[in-house]
């Protein structure tokens, strides 16, 4: 079930707390962990989140879901497709891997499935973060991300 805006909406006051808290940590964050034994519960929760902020103060939301072992080239080439977000359509994947488009945007990125990144993937969104200052990551998984910027604790749903 999506959360909505509270009551108004048939969000259960638990629920709505947690979205309130999780909107707060992305926006005092760089990268946001959303741990949950259930992932669907976790994406949807990142989902709700990033259809919130992407009417805030971000140039746009990028979303992917991960169901398979996804490496660099395949998440870069992932990011940089026509129609998922601010990065520039017709910008190939060697250019993406390169010079990721969104290290120059205001951005944040939504990832849910986050344990099907390996190792490569991950040294390359640390990589987007150390370019990119106002890239946000915002992941749902069964494990915290190890990068750097990770704000605070993962948020936990039972």
């Amino acid at each position: 079930m999506a959360c909505g805006r509270g009551r108004e909406r048939g969000c259960p006051p638990g629920q709505a707390a947690e979205l309130a808290g999780l909107l707060v940590s992305v926006r005092r964050g760089r990268v946001v962990s959303v741990t949950r034994h259930s992932r669907p519960a976790a994406g949807l929760m990142v989902r709700e989140a990033a259809e919130r902020l992407r009417s805030n103060h971000l140039d746009g939301v990028v979303h992917v879901c991960l169901v398979r072992p996804t490496g660099a080239e395949d998440l870069a080439r992932t990011l940089a497709a026509p129609g998922r977000g601010p990065a520039a359509a017709g910008q190939g994947p060697r250019t993406a891997w390169r010079t990721p488009p969104l290290a120059e945007q205001d951005v944040l990125v939504a990832l849910d499935g986050s344990e099907f990144l390996t190792p490569d993937a991950l040294v390359w969104l640390q990589n987007l973060l150390d370019a990119g200052p106002g890239v946000t990551i915002l992941a749902a998984g069964r494990h915290p991300l190890p990068l750097r910027a990770e704000h605070g604790p993962p948020r936990r749903w039972a």
